[in-house]
C-alpha cells in the first residue's frame, strides 16, 4: 500500500470528519453504542470517520480471534456500508485483546474505505501514517491528517532506565518519522507545509503544562493522575472550554512529539483514553482536544458518551471547528440499561461476584440464625 492516502475537499469547500474513540467493543455489541454510531453517522455524513482507540475492549474474557473480529465487524460495518472512508489508530486495550494490533490491521483492510496502513518500516508502533485532504478542484495537499500509534504501557528499556511504570508514549522514531514525512509533504506542495490535525489514543504529558494547578477544593478541579502529577489538583484554564472530568492519563517521560508537533505545522491534536473528558485548550499554539468515549460498555457517565465532528474549510486553512454530540442529544435521556456505562466489563463481572457473594453470606447467616432459634425452641 501507498504510504498516504488522500481524501478531497467537497465542492462546496468543506470536509467533515467524525471522532469515535472508546467503544470498547466486544463480540456481544452494546446496542446503545451501535445505536449512537448509527445516529451519529446519519446525522453528520461524515467524509471521513476516525476510529481513536481501544475499539476492542481488552479486557473481555474468551477473547478469541473470531470474537475479535464480531468486535470490529459490528463497529466498522456501519461505517463501511454507507460508503464512508475510515482511519483507525490503535488504543492500549486494543493490543490486550489477545490478537496482535498486525492481526486486527488485517481485519480493518477487508472493508472497503478502510485507509489504515502499517507505516514506515522500521518505524516502531502499528499504523503510523498519514491522510491527505486535497483541493476540491486541484491536486495540492490542503491538510495534513497525522495517526499515530501511542503504544499501551511503557517497555522493559524504559523500565531499566529508572522509568516509573505508566503508559507508553511514542518513540523518538516515530517523532523522527512524523518530522521527515512532514517533509516531503512540504516539499510536494511547493514549499507550503499543509496545516495539519494529530489523532492518537494517548495524550500528550503537556497537557498538564496547559491546565492550570490548584489547592484541593477548587471547584471543577481533578487530582492528577500517573507518577509525575499525583498529589496535585487541575482545573481548565480560562478561555478552555469542555469538561475535565478526570485527571489526565499521558505517559510520564516525553519523547519530544509536541515539539514535533509545533514544527510540522500541527493545529490541532485530538485524543481518547480518557472516558470522561471532552475538553479544548490551547497550548503553545496547538489546541489539545480530549474526545468522549463512545462506548457504554466501559467507565463513563451515562448519556454523556458521544462523537466529536471536526470541520474543515478549503479557503481557511490555517483553522478548523470542532465540537461534541451526545448520547442524549441523538438517542435518548436514559441508557437501556443503567448498569452499562458506568462499570467496566471486569468490574461487572467483579460486582456480581460480590453481589453473589454478599447474597449467599446473607442465606447462610439467615440459615444459621434460624437454625440457632430451632433448636433454642426445642430447648
Amino acid at each position: 500500500m501507498a504510504d498516504s492516502a488522500s481524501l478531497r475537499f467537497q465542492k462546496d469547500g468543506k470536509f467533515k470528519i467524525l471522532v469515535f474513540t472508546d467503544i470498547h467493543e466486544t463480540h456481544r455489541p452494546f446496542r446503545d453504542t451501535l445505536t449512537l454510531i448509527n445516529r451519529a453517522l446519519d446525522a453528520v455524513d461524515p467524509d471521513l470517520v476516525v476510529y481513536l482507540g481501544d475499539t476492542v475492549d481488552g479486557a473481555f474474557p474468551g477473547a478469541t480471534p473470531e470474537r475479535v473480529r464480531r468486535a470490529l465487524d459490528a463497529v466498522i460495518t456501519p461505517v463501511s456500508s454507507r460508503g464512508i472512508p475510515f482511519a483507525p489508530v490503535f488504543g492500549n486495550h486494543d493490543r490486550e485483546s489477545g490478537m496482535p494490533n498486525e492481526e486486527q490491521l488485517k481485519i480493518y483492510q477487508q472493508y472497503p474505505g478502510c485507509l489504515l496502513m502499517q507505516g514506515a518500516e522500521g518505524v516502531p508502533g502499528c499504523g503510523n501514517y498519514v491522510v491527505t485532504v486535497k483541493g476540491s478542484s486541484d491536486e495540492t495537499d490542503r491538510f495534513a491528517l497525522w495517526m499515530i500509534d501511542s503504544g499501551s504501557r511503557i517497555s522493559r528499556e524504559r523500565l531499566a532506565q529508572g522509568i516509573p511504570d505508566g503508559y507508553a508514549a511514542p518513540e523518538p522514531e516515530q517523532v523522527a518519522w512524523l518530522e521527515r514525512r512532514a517533509g516531503e509533504l512540504k516539499a510536494s506542495n511547493g514549499g507550503r507545509m499543509p496545516g495539519g490535525l494529530l489523532f492518537q489514543h494517548i495524550i500528550v504529558p503537556e497537557i498538564y503544562e496547559a491546565l492550570e494547578q490548584v489547592p484541593r477544593g477548587v471547584k471543577g478541579a481533578v487530582k492528577g493522575q500517573e507518577n509525575n502529577w499525583k498529589g496535585r489538583y487541575y482545573k481548565l484554564p480560562e478561555g478552555a472550554c469542555g469538561k475535565l472530568g478526570e485527571g489526565p492519563c499521558p505517559p510520564c517521560y516525553n519523547t519530544g512529539e509536541f515539539a514535533a508537533m509545533k514544527r510540522c505545522n500541527v493545529l490541532g491534536a485530538f485524543f481518547g483514553h480518557d472516558h470522561v473528558n471532552d475538553f479544548e485548550v490551547l497550548h503553545e499554539g496547538i489546541r489539545l482536544t480530549n474526545c468522549k468515549s463512545t462506548g457504554v460498555r466501559s467507565y463513563g457517565d451515562g448519556i454523556g458518551r458521544g462523537v466529536r465532528v471536526i470541520e474543515l474549510h478549503e479557503d481557511e486553512p490555517g483553522t478548523y471547528q470542532t465540537r461534541s454530540i451526545y448520547f442524549s442529544d441523538l438517542v435518548a435521556r436514559h441508557l437501556s440499561n443503567p448498569m452499562t456505562g458506568r462499570l467496566s466489563y471486569g468490574q461487572h463481572l467483579q460486582v456480581l461476584r460480590d453481589v453473589g457473594l454478599s447474597v449467599l453470606g446473607t442465606v447462610a447467616a439467615g440459615t444459621a440464625v434460624f437454625a440457632a432459634a430451632r433448636k433454642l425452641r426445642k430447648k
